[in-house]
């Protein structure tokens, strides 16, 4: 029998599902209107057939009206975005529906445009996929429309994955359409398994907490801008997962493609402190695999280009050399840039002389030092856990890994952190409310101060529009947010490292 908090469960997972599948079907061939009625139809029809198991497998804990109703509310406000999101990737004359409908940049700027570009590139056999000057917006009107170009800076390897989209249509529109639906299915998916696989009244409170993070501007603005981060990010912890389920040959073919990403590679260092060799070969083979496989589809050249010339301008950092101009908009960009190496670019527009580039290459090396130092704690530290925590380890880890690179905007920097409170707050729940969200035992003040942690790290500082800021205002709150969330982010791995090794040695292992 479907008791009263199980129903909101189906009505807010269905709502949520009907976007994405709709996009799916937009780039089978349907219109947005006819797409969206068709996915209604057969997500609500699924969903209500199924709908014993689905709250068989996904249970809420138990919680008292208010917070049923929070839930509710949430979830609805996450689906109204979440469908105007996905009308305006099905449409993108429908600008008004987007993330931020009332700022110009984030409304043209896709990331995906140069994952699709590197393909086509490769596709077409041109000498140098990774020559910057091809990611020219003024190139590419003719498919572009309203977007602009960005540039790939990725191993030769991941354009497999917009390679086989070309295989079966060229229409860049289109493609885009479906990249919104693999990835936000990805990271959905994502969430739910490593919420199940915590397990417990924890597991489900991080599910209870889901349409939170469906609601999070960064992560909805990550799916509309197509960057490739929240994907990887969700294969990493879906890998992480099966390999603690020892599933060590599906988790080896999905980390094996997300080290693609670079940074996700991070996660490699604790498993092989752990002796996880069967999860590392079954990496390091797909990795292979797919190497091997991009380069029989599309020649040697790809990879030829990148380790000449793609890998050198992203090891010396002039990939990112733009963001030394002196120009009104790379300054708006310095300020929500959350990378570590970035810190170097925001002195220097406090006036801070010394030579940017330098400096920042030195804060990347120092900040890379310290990543390793990060994971070999993990990796000494995680197996002796509960799984709650070995989730918050991992992607915490994976957070800290990311903002090695000289650029990563508050956009797709703060969707790992947004996941780890998800997975902080049934923790603060536990130890100082008690065992049901509408139970009071006394010390609420920390669980309520995390919760008060969601409005800072689930907002973008738009460009332009009513909301935008400018100088050092700008500065200041970008500086606010990264400083909140990277002390949000160290804080579990700080706590763990802090302990003594011999209250570890002590403890049980744990599964």
């Amino acid at each position: 029998m479907i008791r009263t908090h199980d129903s909101y469960l189906l009505v807010v997972s269905a709502l949520l599902a009907i976007p994405v599948a709709a996009a799916a079907l937009s780039a089978l061939g349907l219109v947005p209107l006819a797409a969206l009625a068709v996915a209604a139809l057969v997500v609500c029809a699924g969903f209500y057939a199924a709908r014993d198991r689905i709250a068989a497998a996904l249970p809420l804990p138990e919680v008292g009206t208010p917070a049923r109703v929070a839930f509710l509310v949430v979830g609805v406000l996450a689906a109204v975005r979440l469908w105007g999101l996905a009308w305006f990737m099905m449409d993108s004359s429908h600008a008004e529906l987007s993330v931020l409908w009332f700022d110009p940049f984030y409304i043209r700027h896709s990331c995906f445009s140069s994952l699709y570009l590197s393909a086509k590139l490769a596709m077409e056999g041109a000498p140098n996929p990774y020559q910057s000057e091809l990611y020219d917006t003024d190139l590419y009107q003719s498919f572009l429309g309203r977007f602009t170009m960005d540039e790939f800076l990725y191993p030769s390897s991941f354009m497999l994955l917009p390679r086989i989209g070309l295989a079966f249509t060229k229409g860049f529109m289109t493609l885009r359409t479906a990249w919104f639906a693999l990835e936000a299915a990805t990271f959905g998916a994502a969430v739910v398994i490593v919420a199940k696989w915590v397990g417990g009244e924890e597991g489900k409170r991080a599910l209870f907490l889901t349409p939170a993070l469906a609601l999070a501007t960064p992560i909805l603005l990550t799916l509309q801008i197509g960057n490739f981060q929240l994907a990887a990010i969700a294969m990493t912890m879906i890998a992480l997962v099966s390999f603690a389920r020892g599933r060590n040959a599906a988790g080896g073919a999905l980390l094996g493609f997300a080290v693609f990403k670079i940074f996700p590679g991070i996660v490699l260092v604790p498993l092989v402190l752990q002796k996880r060799w069967r999860a590392v070969i079954w990496t390091c083979g797909f990795s292979a695999f797919y190497t091997a496989v991009s380069v029989l589809w599309m020649g040697t050249n790809p990879l030829r280009q990148f380790l000449s010339y793609g890998l050198p301008r992203i090891t010396k950092g002039e990939a990112w050399s733009f963001m030394e101009l002196d120009i009104p908009i790379i300054h708006q960009v310095v300020a929500i840039n959350q990378g570590i190496p970035g810190l170097a670019l925001k002195l220097h527009d406090l006036g801070v002389a010394f030579a940017m580039h330098d400096a920042v290459q030195k804060v990347s090396l120092v900040y890379s030092l310290i990543v390793l130092g990060i994971a070999v704690v993990v990796g000494l530290r995680i197996g002796r856990e509960d799984r709650l925590t070995q989730a918050q380890l991992w992607i915490a880890l994976i957070a800290l890994a990311a903002l090695r690179s000289p650029f990563v905007p508050d956009t797709y920097a703060l969707p790992p952190v947004l996941w780890l409170w998800s997975l902080v707050m049934p923790q603060y729940w536990r130890e100082n409310v008690g065992t049901g969200f509408s139970r009071s035992q006394g010390g609420m003040k920390p669980a309520l101060t995390c919760l008060l942690l969601y409005i800072p790290l689930s907002l973008v500082l738009p460009f332009m529009g009513p909301l935008a800021t400018d100088g050092r205002l700008r500065l200041f709150l970008g500086f606010l947010v990264q400083l909140i969330a990277v002390a949000f982010t160290a804080a579990p791995i700080l706590r763990r490292a802090a302990r003594p090794a011999t209250d570890l040695i002590q403890e049980p292992a744990q599964s």
